[in-house]
């Protein structure tokens, strides 16, 4: 048993337990058992795939090859200078790394 003071009413060892400074464990724990990260990322992609049928049904648009496809809705091309700013591609970030032997 340690010697440590417990306020009254805090005399079994749980509580005595909860007064002491609690050291840093480098311990993980594993709370909903191994996971199998094939059958996730299967999942996850099976999953992705509905969603972008629903959205190309719900908006009659191919959003991986940017088509219109037939549907309630008609798509027209527009210039990019006809479109606000934050519609537009940018480069922001767009940096190149250059490496300290080129900066010579």
């Amino acid at each position: 048993m340690t010697n440590v003071q417990t306020p009254t009413g805090l005399a079994s060892p749980v509580a005595q337990r909860a007064t002491l400074p609690r050291r840093h464990s480098s311990v993980c724990r594993n709370l909903f058992g191994p996971i199998d990260h094939d059958a996730l990322n299967r999942e996850l992609k099976a999953t992705l795939r509905e969603i972008s049928e629903q959205d190309q049904r719900r908006w009659n648009f191919h959003f991986e090859t940017d088509t219109p496809i037939p549907g309630i809705y008609e798509w027209e091309g527009m210039s990019a200078e006809s479109m606000p700013a934050f519609y537009q591609e940018s480069e922001v970030g767009a940096r190149r790394f250059v490496p300290n032997e080129e900066k010579k």
